[in-house]
Formats: structure tokens, C-alpha cells, sequence
């Protein structure tokens, strides 16, 4: 049963952007990757996957190039946002990443994805608010993916420990599947109405 799987838990304390960003493609995008709410898994992307069109494996880098590309031409995060960085879901570490070939999610590259960026508000909260550079003017959610400009701090401490702890612990191999979970988030009901971060153990 799916809702026996493990889940990877965000610590939404320390990366409230970042989790508010993976709550929201949880609910909107149509595949729901990763939610527990919507019984929608993540697979685990493991050595042994022989998923490289070239022979070999795909790799987690291999993912987040075509969404994250780097260079002239690669993506280039939003001024809004302090230290940006680009920040894809579902993770390139898992087979639901927009850049996993043949996956259920593939795209042809990270434009294809909806778009976003995060930005600090007064009070020490953060906003998620639609991309609105180059012409874009905000998801359909109808897309596969999602790419957003999340400081660089909160892009890689999110999933930090998920290859150095959580798969060994979980004992994870290749098309494991496991949940993410948001716990600052998941008191709110939709994604249609407005909802606030909550410090998870305290009153706010």
C-alpha cells in the first residue's frame, strides 16, 4: 500500500520558501508528486537505473540540467530573490522530475515548466509569486514540472540529507517510491485560498 511508504520531511522551520514552493506543486500540478493527500509517490532515482538513452545511468545532475540548465543561455533566478538559485520539482533526485527521460513528467526543457519565485515580505515571511520575466505571465497548471528561484540556502538544505541519510536509513532502491512531506503547510486546506507558513512546535 502507498500509504505505508516512507516519507521525506522538509523542515519547513528552516526552509519555509522552499516548502511553500513544494506544497503548493503538490497541489496544483496535475500529477500531485510526492503528496500523501493526493496518494501520489515520488520514485527514488538509484544507481543501477540504466536510464541514460546513452547506456548507463541517469543522474540526478542529468535531471537538473534540462530543467536548471547553468551557462549563457541557462536559467537565471529571479532578482527578487536573496542568493537565488534554481530550484526544480519534483526533485531531480527522483523519476517524476520534468528532466527524466522517458519519465511521466519529461519535458523538453525547463520553460516547459511552471514558473515561479520567492521573495522575502516584511516580518520575516516569505512570498510565492509567478514568474513574470520574458513574456511569461504565469502557470496553466496543466504543466509537468515546476522550477522556481528559491534562495540558495533553502534549495539545497531542503533535500540535503535525503542520499546521505534518508535512503540508507529507508533502505531505498531504485523506483522506491516514498512521499514528501511539508509539515508547515499541510494544515492548509487548498491551494485556491490564501494560507501562511506555521512553525511547526510552536503557536504561529
Amino acid at each position: 500500500m502507498t500509504g505505508r511508504a516512507p516519507p521525506w520531511t522538509v523542515d519547513t522551520n528552516l526552509y519555509p520558501a522552499a516548502g511553500a514552493y513544494y506544497w503548493l506543486m503538490q497541489e496544483k500540478l496535475p500529477s500531485h508528486p510526492g503528496s500523501r493527500k493526493w496518494d501520489s509517490l515520488v520514485t527514488y532515482l538509484g544507481p543501477g537505473n540504466n536510464a541514460d538513452p546513452d547506456g548507463g545511468d541517469w543522474t540526478n545532475d542529468d535531471s537538473r540540467g534540462i530543467v536548471c540548465p547553468t551557462g549563457a543561455n541557462g536559467f537565471k533566478p529571479n532578482p527578487a530573490t536573496p542568493s537565488g538559485s534554481c530550484d526544480e520539482y519534483a526533485p531531480a533526485s527522483t523519476y517524476q522530475s520534468g528532466g527524466m527521460p522517458k519519465g511521466p513528467n519529461q519535458v523538453a526543457s525547463g520553460k516547459d515548466c511552471a514558473q515561479l519565485y520567492t521573495k522575502p515580505l516584511t516580518g520575516g515571511t516569505w512570498g510565492l509569486l509567478a514568474e513574470n520575466r520574458d513574456g511569461y505571465t504565469g502557470p496553466k497548471w496543466n504543466e509537468r514540472c515546476g522550477r522556481a528561484s528559491v534562495p540558495t540556502d533553502q534549495n539545497t538544505g531542503a533535500f540535503r540529507d535525503l542520499g546521505i541519510k534518508f535512503v540508507p536509513q529507508m533502505r531505498l532502491l531504485d523506483k522506491d517510491g516514498f512521499f514528501i512531506g511539508d509539515p508547515g503547510f499541510e494544515h492548509c486546506k487548498n491551494a485556491d485560498t490564501v494560507c501562511a507558513w506555521k512553525k511547526v512546535g510552536g503557536d504561529n
